[in-house]
């Protein structure tokens, strides 16, 4: 089993742009589809 755990770290103020853009390109969606996958958070 692998575990990654990933931090990103937007500029001052981006927070709200960054929740957006992964809202709108389903990245959570599609990361929870993938064969395999167990939990997937942001």
């Amino acid at each position: 089993m692998f575990i990654l755990l990933v931090r990103y770290k937007c500029k001052q103020g981006c927070r709200e742009n960054f929740y957006d853009a992964i809202r709108k390109n389903h990245i959570g969606e599609l990361s929870r589809a993938e064969e395999g996958c167990i939990r997937y958070e942001y």
